[in-house]
């Protein structure tokens, strides 16, 4: 049944773009998006019933990597029960309101339906590059009509309208096909279009004004020049001819200006920082024992109103525990989020957040094709900005380290042994 629904790309790339909410586009019915997160745990958990009744009637081979896989899923289970129980203790949070908000970590999970698929690896590069070129297409609109708003910034409308930098839903997207893009655009013979996206793409990640995903793209370009022996002189004539051209773009000299003034404040040595004082709070003053700094205070929803300065009514929170972090975001805007996944810790505990790191060093070292480089890349490019950014997780992004998993399995396990892509 799920082979059948989902025998085209059409299909999976509609699903996809219906778990990223559409990229909150706003003229969509409030019925599909936003996804809550009771919706994102509901759609996983029939994913994955129907994966296990159907995996016996075409699943029929096991890679070496599927048997990691499940030993890592089942771990992550039961530490997400071992997160609930500990937030019940600690923070008297409901079973059943922690687990919900495991979705965004077990999104990770739509790795075994997605293996059943009839899709081989080229045609899960296919999904992500029409993802991708969607995304750019978002960004154009907010760049030409921003004042329209179609689409919902994670950062607050409000926000948005102040500083102009576009943070879009799902842009996982970005990152992932800029380094695909790269990727092809070095090796492959119809090279053009690969890099536009490439190029386009980049200026779009240098106007989101993250500094630490800039710099890290940059070392990434350097490490897939670097694994195909391609650091040459030429490239880097490319890449200053490319900086050249983003420097007369006025949006491009604005952003400039913007993070040389944000970065004599926001600085690690500044002791007034709010990620500096953030950190101080949650390992000084947050936990309540050794063994929820371990395990976690529980995953749990923060509500906040009008960009992150009011509080929402009491019958939005589900728990004590929900409204007293919500407060603290709001009056001292201290977000987990802000330290990635050192803050996902915090909450779902650091045993977690090790097997995802573990995952994440395994695509890195692993090797691959040299078409394939850019999961390496990629991989690198989430450990490089993983102690401050949470663009691995956040927004419902872990749909796309499950699309990675999938491509590197049938990379490495399936298409270099011949085996049939139909009977895995």
């Amino acid at each position: 049944m799920i082979r059948i629904f989902f025998a085209t790309k059409a299909n999976i790339i509609f699903f996809i773009l219906w778990i990223l909410c559409f990229h909150n586009f706003v003229l969509f019915p409030h019925e599909l998006v936003p996804l809550n997160d009771l919706k994102i745990l509901s759609i996983i958990f029939v994913f994955l019933l129907i994966y296990f009744i159907e995996k016996d009637k075409y699943c029929l081979y096991t890679s070496v990597f599927k048997i990691h896989m499940d030993k890592l899923s089942l771990l992550i289970l039961l530490l997400s029960i071992i997160n609930c129980f500990v937030s019940y203790y600690y923070r008297g949070q409901e079973f059943f309101e922690t687990i919900k908000h495991w979705g965004i970590i077990f999104l990770l999970f739509l790795y075994y339906p997605f293996r059943l698929f009839f899709l081989k690896s080229k045609g899960w590069e296919s999904v992500i590059l029409y993802l991708f070129i969607i995304l750019l297409v978002v960004e154009v609109i907010m760049m030409v009509v921003p004042e329209l708003l179609l689409f919902d910034m994670t950062s607050g409308n409000e926000k948005f309208e102040n500083e102009n930098r576009i943070r879009i839903y799902g842009d996982g997207a970005l990152v992932l096909g800029n380094i695909l893009s790269f990727n092809k655009a070095l090796i492959e013979k119809k090279r053009i279009v690969y890099w536009f996206l490439y190029a386009f793409s980049f200026i779009c990640i240098f106007l989101s004004g993250f500094r630490g995903v800039i710099v890290g793209c940059l070392l990434v370009y350097v490490y897939m020049l670097m694994k195909l022996k391609m650091l040459k002189i030429k490239y880097g004539i490319i890449g200053a001819a490319i900086i050249f051209v983003m420097s007369f773009v006025p949006a491009v000299q604005e952003r400039v200006n913007e993070m040389i003034e944000r970065n004599e404040d926001a600085t690690y040595d500044n002791d007034k920082y709010v990620r500096v004082v953030s950190i101080a709070y949650y390992y000084n003053e947050y936990f309540k024992s050794r063994y929820e700094l371990f395990f976690g205070s529980g995953m749990v929803q923060r509500i906040v109103k009008n960009s992150s300065t009011e509080m929402g009514g009491d019958y939005e929170y589900k728990s004590k525990y929900s409204k007293d972090v919500s407060y603290m975001s709001i009056k001292y805007h201290f977000y987990p989020v802000d330290w990635g996944l050192i803050g996902l810790s915090w909450e779902a505990g650091i045993p977690v957040v090790l097997i995802i790191y573990g995952l994440t060093f395994y695509l890195v070292f692993k090797k691959t094709p040299k078409q394939y480089y850019y999961i390496s890349a990629w991989a690198l490019l989430q450990l490089l900005i993983s102690f401050n950014n949470p663009l691995m997780y956040h927004f419902h992004n872990m749909i796309f380290y499950a699309i990675v998993l999938v491509i590197f399995e049938k990379v490495v396990y399936l298409e270099k042994n011949k085996i049939q892509v139909q009977k895995c």
